[in-house]
């Protein structure tokens, strides 16, 4: 991912050794956030992810928001810097990844009165929510599960998510779709929604995020985004109804490349992918063609994206703020001032939603103005958000 092996020796035993018992060095100002993040014991590391991304931004000098931040170019590539280095030692450590810390948190939005309305503890890290089928359901990346919520009394059924589900979850004509990741690849599994029983599994190479249509799901397999169909009611077929390659910049190199896709949202006339740090491009899919239509570069680190209320709205996940997309110019038409690390946004229920990761909150935007109406603590650091139900539901870690 770097472009650079962590290490060169001149056996593959004498590789395999040096990933066992050495370390490779730190990047500069990053020593102290890495060490802390890496220690032995549970209690002496960060107590959530957003603490690690707090004093990274610190040490970086990208910290709490200011009006003269220094170019984007450079809080970019600090971004990068940082998601890069921290993957590189996480996996070239010999204990791996460190375990998870705290539990993670899902609570029901009221928003007509702009409250938190109820909360259920489950797995930690959640990784995607999606409304349908009668039920709420969440991933959380720990524990390998999806979860099924009564959005009425919040009582919860855990589901094997057939792998780690870190691209998402979608629902769809009755079914319910999650993305599973791994090292050598993945999948997409489709449960039925009324019993949460497995009906089928798509193998990949790994989706990353995916959003519910008319029929079926789009979901980001980078370089491609596949439409995946609901299937026959009673079958166990999922059929792949079309595949799109999103291109990579050029050159592609060390220096130009896409690591993943941030975000996928769907409206009436079409599919939006978002690209990520390294390529923050959105791209406008032509869901009856199936081509892109549009190539949207943006001007800053994408987080995430929702269609709705007239726009295309995608958050930047370092300069705290919202853009609001005209789908009839495909160009950047308002940008809003929100929480630290806005991380996600849904659209619905009077607004448009933005989960803010490190300020704890989430905000309602109102669209015909572009202001913002409600700011809400909702005592976690929240991290995805759906609408449905006539409730605003965001998950995320407690600490």
């Amino acid at each position: 991912m770097t472009g650079e092996p962590p290490f060169r020796r001149s056996t593959d035993a004498a590789v395999l050794f040096a990933h066992l018992e050495e370390q490779p060095a730190a990047p500069p100002g990053l020593e102290g956030v890495i060490a802390k993040a890496l220690a032995k014991e549970p209690e002496d590391r960060y107590g959530t992810c957003a603490e690690l991304v707090e004093e990274a931004r610190e040490a970086l000098g990208v910290g709490e928001p200011r009006r003269d931040r220094r170019p984007l170019a450079l809080v970019t590539a600090a971004v990068a810097l940082i998601a890069v280095s921290l993957l590189a030692w996480f996996l070239t450590r010999s204990g791996g990844m460190p375990g998870p810390v705290g539990k993670g948190l899902l609570a029901r939005v009221d928003p007509s009165k702009a409250i938190v309305a109820g909360t259920v503890r489950m797995g930690a890290d959640p990784t995607a929510v999606a409304v349908g089928g009668g039920w709420v359901w969440v991933t959380t990346l720990a524990d390998s599960t999806l979860w099924r919520v009564d959005p009425r009394t919040l009582s919860l059924t855990k589901i094997a998510a057939n792998g780690t589900p870190a691209g998402g979850v979608a629902v769809s004509g009755g079914q319910v779709f999650v993305g599973n990741a791994s090292l050598t690849g993945g999948n997409v599994t489709r449960f039925d929604a009324a019993s949460g029983v497995q009906v089928d599994v798509l193998s990949n190479s790994g989706v990353s995020t995916m959003a519910g249509a008319r029929n079926g799901v789009w979901a980001a397999a980078d370089p491609y985004v596949l439409h995946i169909g609901n299937g026959a009611a009673g079958t166990v077929t999922t059929p792949v109804l079309a595949r799109v390659a999103l291109p990579y910049p050029r050159p592609v190199d060390a220096a130009h490349f896409r690591a993943t896709d941030s975000g996928v949202a769907v409206d009436a006339a079409a599919v939006w992918v978002l690209g990520d740090a390294f390529d923050p491009r959105l791209w406008r899919i032509d869901p009856q063609q199936g081509r892109i239509v549009a190539t949207i570069s943006l001007p800053f680190t994408p987080a995430g994206i929702a269609a709705g209320a007239g726009a295309v709205w995608v958050t930047g996940q370092l300069n705290d703020r919202i853009a609001r997309i005209d789908p009839a110019s495909n160009r950047i038409v308002v940008s809003i001032a929100v929480g630290r690390e806005p991380s996600a946004v849904t659209v619905g229920a009077g607004g448009v939603w933005v989960a803010n990761t490190i300020d704890r909150t989430v905000m309602r935007i109102d669209p015909r103005t572009n202001r913002i109406v409600e700011r809400i603590a909702v005592g976690m650091s929240p991290k995805v958000i759906a609408v449905g139900d006539g409730s605003v539901w965001v998950a995320g870690d407690a600490s």
